[in-house]
C-alpha cells in the first residue's frame, strides 16, 4: 500500500488486485472501498479536472468543513443512517462538481454519455461516499454493517 500526498497531484491508495485479477485498484486517499464499490469515474474525473482546470481540482477534494459536517451530523443524530448521510453530503458537494468534466469522465470510463446533471449527481454521490470512508478511517465516525 502506498500513500501519496503531493501538492496539486492526484491522491490515491494503490492496492493489489483481488479475485486473482492482475489489475490494481486505485482509490482516493483514505478510501477503503467499503462504501464506494467503484472509484473509477471519480478517479478519472479528478485526473481530468487536474489536467484541464487545475484551479478547480483542490475545490473538489474533501475539506475540513466536509469532515466537520459529518461529525456534526452524526453527533446530532446519535445513530445516523448511512444513506441519509451520503445523500446530504452529495447535496453539499454537488455544486463543486463540474458537469462537463463529469460527462467526459463517464464517457472515458464506461463509454457512456450522461447528461451533465446526471454525471454531476453520480460524481457527487461517489465523493460523498469517499468523505464517509475517510471520516471512518480518520476515526471521526464508526460504521456498522446492517445484519438481516
Amino acid at each position: 500500500m502506498a500513500w501519496y500526498k503531493l501538492q496539486n497531484k492526484l491522491l490515491y491508495i494503490h492496492f493489489g488486485s483481488d479475485l486473482g485479477r492482475n489489475m490494481a485498484k486505485k482509490m482516493p486517499l483514505l478510501a477503503d472501498g467499503t462504501i464506494v464499490g467503484d472509484y473509477n469515474p471519480l478517479m478519472k474525473y479528478l485526473e481530468k479536472l487536474r489536467n484541464t482546470k487545475p484551479g478547480e481540482y483542490s475545490r473538489n477534494l474533501p475539506c475540513k468543513e466536509d469532515f466537520e459536517f459529518v461529525r456534526d451530523f452524526v453527533s446530532r443524530k446519535g445513530k445516523a443512517r448511512l444513506d441519509e448521510l451520503i445523500d446530504l453530503l452529495a447535496l453539499r458537494v454537488y455544486e463543486r462538481v463540474d458537469g462537463e468534466v463529469a460527462v467526459q469522465a463517464y464517457l472515458e470510463t464506461y463509454n457512456v454519455r450522461l447528461e451533465p446533471e446526471d454525471a454531476k449527481e453520480r460524481i457527487a454521490k461517489i465523493m460523498a461516499g469517499w468523505i464517509v470512508e475517510a471520516s471512518k478511517n480518520l476515526g471521526y465516525i464508526k460504521t456498522k454493517q446492517h445484519q438481516h
